[in-house]
């Protein structure tokens, strides 16, 4: 088996031939992925320096916080695109009945679809609004008028009513020829468009501020004017760079989240994808921060020669939560259909692929690949197990509170899930220990916990009752916090991790005077 500490092996010079004296690297005893990509493994080297990597940050914020911008308002104008194309219209003159569903203010407008040049909004419009019991309803008209341009269609408000209660509103407009050639009636556009674009301009103004900040202070700093260990680290304390990685990995993706999630709704599925990258680009810009390789740290983390039995812990440990809700659901009086499971199968299996790759495994470079060897040098691993998991969850928390499909509709509630995702980094840090750091085992576990709920054979159609659906899923958190139990009596607490903490990946040094005549050089 080829792991990450047979590959630096190569790195430790005999000083018994050379005579050269070896400078260990003060990160002793760190967990793959802590060791050569940080100060400690450069912590000799001296000459050409880098910019503060404060600055660096700051730039790589403000760029994210524009780019969100950007999509926020974007999406913004086809969500008030969306709007426009739903308001109910007639020609005027004429009626035009409205379904309300919600008590609020509704809006009637003109509208024209040869533009708004062609018609005089200062004509005086008569409208009257009756209500579901054909009782008038006060209209009001709009002070200043509002005036858009979406979807080739030019308009403008010339008045508001309140529907009080749900239900058919009549709303008839009359005036002079040429007044208008529509009546369009809808909720207000300007209560639906000033709070994102508002916020989008803000993120915007905030991110460009950002930006050129960091950028002057990159250009302004001087990389030759003083040597690599006497320029201001990234942290003075590990704490600090731990808090750091926290908050861009947060930052970063929830800068996409929500605004997706508010703007889009079911459609933003892709864009939370997108934004799930957010741990492992944090762990990027921290690898480039400390002075490491991206390349080198990817490369260590891949390992992928392992014995096949971690492998088949990646794919079986994950099957408690389709063992306990078959079980809940055939208490419940469902029957098993285990040819509707068949069918289903390439359908799971493709969806693991998915998830392996963009749905989830990609979160594990940055969480076990860069975190958890950080959090494991100062903590015990179940310490730093259950300190990433509340991480992990909280990282989640935007799908929760803004309507994620599988999240806040039918999915396990917060409360639940806290706990669930702390006894699930559990044995996630035993899989990564007990692999010398293989990030690619990890990411197999995440997917197989991701997708191995489709392989309950019971039927589509099935859905378990409210006290069942509260069954099960309390039964899936007793279920894998026993798993973690389990794991952590049978290695004494260890999870997989060497005496003196995680695996570890030593890297030293060698120092070699070299001579030009009888002065060092």
């Amino acid at each position: 088996m080829r792991t990450a500490m047979t590959r630096t092996a190569a790195t430790h010079t005999d000083t018994t031939h050379t005579g050269a004296t070896r400078a260990s690297s003060p990160r002793t005893g760190t967990s793959p992925g802590a060791s050569d990509d940080g100060p400690a493994g450069s912590a000799t080297r001296t000459g050409r320096g880098r910019p503060a990597p404060g600055w660096w940050l700051l730039a790589a914020l403000g760029v994210v916080a524009v780019l969100a911008a950007t999509g926020w308002t974007v999406a913004t104008i086809a969500q008030l695109g969306q709007t426009v194309s739903d308001w109910e219209r007639a020609a005027v003159p004429g009626p035009v009945e409205v379904t309300v569903e919600e008590p609020g203010t509704r809006v009637v407008r003109a509208e024209s679809t040869s533009g708004i040049a062609t018609w005089s909004p200062d004509r005086d419009l008569d409208v009257a609004v009756s209500g579901p019991d054909r009782a008038p309803v006060a209209v009001h008209e709009v002070g200043m008028p509002i005036g858009y341009r979406l979807l080739g269609r030019s308009g403008q408000a010339v008045a508001t009513f309140t529907a009080d209660e749900p239900g058919r509103y009549r709303v008839t407009v009359d005036g002079p020829p040429g007044a208008a050639e529509e009546l369009s009636v809808g909720e207000p556009l300007w209560h639906e468009a000033t709070a994102p674009l508002l916020g989008a301009a803000l993120l915007g103004a905030g991110g460009l501020g950002a930006t050129v900040a960091g950028g002057v202070g990159i250009l302004a700093d001087r990389p030759h004017s003083r040597p690599r260990e006497a320029r201001t680290s990234f942290a003075r304390t590990e704490r600090t760079r731990l808090a750091s990685y926290a908050l861009l990995a947060l930052g970063l993706s929830w800068a996409v989240w929500v605004p997706a999630l508010l703007l889009l709704g079911d459609g933003a599925v892709p864009v939370v994808m997108l934004g799930a990258f957010g741990p492992a680009v944090a762990a990027g810009i921290m690898v480039r921060r400390e002075g490491g390789s991206i390349r080198h740290w990817l490369r260590r983390l891949a390992v992928v020669r392992l014995s096949a039995r971690w492998y088949v812990a990646a794919l079986t440990i994950p099957l408690v939560e389709p063992a306990v809700t078959t079980t809940v659901a055939v208490l419940d009086g469902a029957t098993l259909d285990v040819g509707e499971l068949a069918a289903r199968l390439p359908l799971v299996l493709g969806g693991f692929v998915v998830v392996m790759l963009v749905g989830g495994g990609q979160e594990e470079l940055g969480w076990r690949g860069w975190l958890l060897p950080r959090l494991q040098d100062g903590a015990s691993p179940l310490v730093a197990s259950l300190a990433l998991g509340a991480l992990w969850a909280v990282w989640h928390l935007p799908l929760f509170l803004l309507d994620m499909p599988g999240y806040a509709d039918g999915g396990m509630p917060f409360g639940l899930y806290l706990p669930l995702v702390m006894a699930l980094s559990t044995a996630f840090t035993w899989l990564f220990n007990r692999t010398g750091g293989s990030v690619v085992a990890v990411m197999v576990l995440h997917a197989a916990v991701n997708s191995w709920d489709g392989l309950a054979p019971l039927p589509e159609a099935h859905q378990l009752g409210s006290a069942a659906e509260t069954i099960a899923q309390a039964g899936v958190l007793a279920a894998y916090v026993v798993v973690a139990a389990v794991l952590v009596a049978a290695t004494r607490g260890r999870l997989g991790a060497h005496s003196t903490g995680a695996p570890s990946i030593r890297v030293t040094t060698t120092q070699v005077p070299v001579t030009r005549g009888d002065e060092p050089r």
